[in-house]
């Protein structure tokens, strides 16, 4: 299956000129990224939560994204924040609205829209110092369920990147955004302050903002909506 591809990210044009099952980019001068296959078309957004299917394509089963015609990714802060809160939101485990600190600009909208759709509705505390560099960078600082084993909180974290191609945890080398320039991963590390009967799970992500909050990300859900390989072209 080849596809016909049309955008106005000029990131994306270049990166799907090199897509092997892309056979025409188009610069339509729009955001987003449509694609089409004789008369089926299909989209993907960006900050659109009240699309059919919306989220971190981590975070989704594959079969709704397989079947959806429209999708809209998290902008880049809110991606952050849902590699930080999603697996423990999903696990039941947060008992209080976080405190989220990032490099990025904000969309709260897309923020609520997304923590409700993983099933909080708690809201978050936000405060964001919006830089140039090209790497995108958050803290959150968590209230969870005091574990019974802090295996727990991995195991949280494992069963939705645990066999993701793109985020991974970081816990052995220097932390630094050299880590991640250039390349689609996001990378998470993990610490946590043990009290009864709720304890304070500190969380930071990194990643490139071109890669997995930019480009790499849209390449990487168009390639899952069609069935490709997710690392191809990415």
């Amino acid at each position: 299956m080849m596809l016909r591809v049309s955008t106005g990210d000029p990131s994306l044009l270049a990166r799907l000129a090199q897509h092997p099952r892309v056979a025409e980019v188009v610069d339509d001068g729009l955001p987003g990224l449509r694609f089409s296959v004789g008369e089926w078309h299909r989209s993907i957004s960006l900050g659109l939560p009240r699309e059919e299917v919306t989220g971190l394509t981590e975070l989704i089963d594959n079969n709704p994204l397989v079947c959806a015609d429209r999708f809209s990714l998290p902008t880049p802060a809110t991606s952050l924040a849902l590699i930080a809160l999603g697996p423990i939101i999903l696990a039941g485990m947060l008992v209080a609205p976080p405190t989220l600190t990032t490099n990025l600009e904000w969309d709260a909208a897309d923020l609520d829209a997304q923590l409700t759709e993983l099933g909080w509705t708690g809201g978050a505390v936000i405060q964001s110092q919006p830089d140039d560099s090209g790497i995108g960078a958050l803290t959150a600082m968590a209230e969870i369920k005091a574990p019974d084993d802090l295996s727990e909180i991995d195991e949280a974290f494992a069963e939705r990147f645990g066999r993701s191609f793109f985020v991974r945890e970081e816990d052995v080398s220097d932390w630094s955004p050299a880590a991640v320039q250039g390349t689609q991963l996001a990378l998470y590390r993990l610490r946590i302050t043990v009290d009864e009967p709720h304890s304070l799970l500190t969380v930071r992500v990194l990643a490139d903002r071109s890669g997995k909050l930019g480009a790499g990300q849209s390449i990487h859900a168009m390639n899952v909506m069609c069935g490709f390989e997710e690392s191809l072209g990415v």
